[in-house]
C-alpha cells in the first residue's frame, strides 16, 4: 500500500495544476480511473465524475484537483521527495499542493483496490470559490447515500458543519467516530472554512475528513504518509459497512 501511494504522489506533486490550469491532473486521474475498470465523464468545466458499478444507493468520495500554487512553483516540483525517515513529502520553498492532492491518491487507491461500491466526483476550482462543485448536476446524487469529501488538513478532523448548515446527524458522526477508533485512528469533530462538502450535503449527509497534510498554501506544505494511510483505513472500512453508517445517520 505505501509503495503504491508512494508513486501516485510522487505524480501528482510533480503536476502543477492552479486553479482553472487543472489539465494535467485531470488527464492523470482520468486515465487512473480508467485503467482500474472505472467510467469517468468529464463535463464541460473539468469535473469529473465515475462509477464502477451500479447500486440503487452507495456512498461518494469527493477531492479537488486544483492547487494553490504560483508560477514561481513550477519548475522546483521536480525536486519534491518523499523522506522515509520521517514518511513526508515535502520541498523547501516551493508549494507542493497537498490541498488537494492527498485527497486525489487516497481516493485513486480505493478506486483501484476496494471493491465495496462507490461513486467519486473530483472537481476543478475548488480554491477560488468551489465554482466547480456548484456546477454538478443534482441528479448526480440521486443514488448517493452519503459522502465523503477528503480534503482536510492534520490527521483525526471531521468536519460536520460549516457557516449555518449541519452537514450530518450526531448518529452518524457517532459511527464514524467509532469506525476510525475500529482502524486505529481517533478522529474528532473540528470547525473549517469551507469546502466542496458544503453543497454536496445539500443531497446527503456528508462530511470532510483530514488527509495528512500541513501548512498547506504556504511553501512549507507537507504531505505525511503514514496520516493519509489511516484515513484510506477508516474510508475504506465505511465503504465495506456503508449501510450501517447509513443507518445510523437516520437514527441520530
Amino acid at each position: 500500500m505505501k509503495h503504491e501511494l508512494i508513486g501516485i504522489l510522487k505524480v501528482l506533486f510533480g503536476l502543477y495544476s492552479p486553479s482553472t490550469q487543472e489539465s494535467r491532473v485531470i488527464e492523470y486521474c482520468y486515465d487512473h480511473l480508467k485503467k482500474s475498470g472505472w467510467m469517468p465523464i468529464l463535463d464541460g468545466v473539468g469535473n469529473l465524475m465515475a462509477q464502477k458499478r451500479s447500486k440503487r444507493f452507495q456512498p461518494l468520495l469527493n477531492a479537488h484537483f486544483d492547487t494553490v500554487q504560483e508560477e514561481s512553483d513550477r519548475d522546483g516540483l521536480g525536486r519534491t521527495v518523499f523522506d522515509p525517515m520521517t514518511s513526508r513529502f515535502e520541498n523547501e520553498g516551493v508549494m507542493i499542493g497537498c490541498d488537494d492532492k492527498a485527497g486525489l491518491a487516497a481516493v485513486l487507491y480505493l478506486a483501484k483496490h476496494c471493491t465495496h461500491p462507490f461513486k467519486i466526483l473530483f472537481t476543478v476550482q475548488e480554491e477560488i470559490g468551489t465554482k466547480g462543485v456548484q456546477r454538478i448536476p443534482d441528479d448526480f446524487y440521486r443514488d448517493v447515500c452519503w459522502a465523503f469529501t477528503l480534503d482536510r488538513r492534520g490527521s483525526s478532523d471531521i468536519i460536520s458543519r460549516y457557516r449555518d448548515r449541519v452537514m450530518c446527524s450526531r448518529g452518524f458522526l457517532d459511527k464514524l467516530r467509532e469506525f476510525g477508533k475500529r482502524r486505529g485512528c481517533s478522529l474528532e469533530e473540528a470547525t473549517g472554512t469551507m469546502a466542496d462538502t458544503y453543497y454536496i450535503s445539500g443531497f446527503c449527509p456528508s462530511v470532510n475528513l483530514s488527509v495528512g497534510y500541513y501548512n498547506a498554501h504556504t511553501r512549507d506544505d507537507f504531505q505525511d504518509l503514514n496520516d493519509l494511510i489511516r484515513i484510506i483505513r477508516v474510508a475504506w472500512f465505511s465503504l465495506a459497512r456503508a449501510e450501517e453508517l447509513e443507518q445510523a445517520g437516520k437514527n441520530g
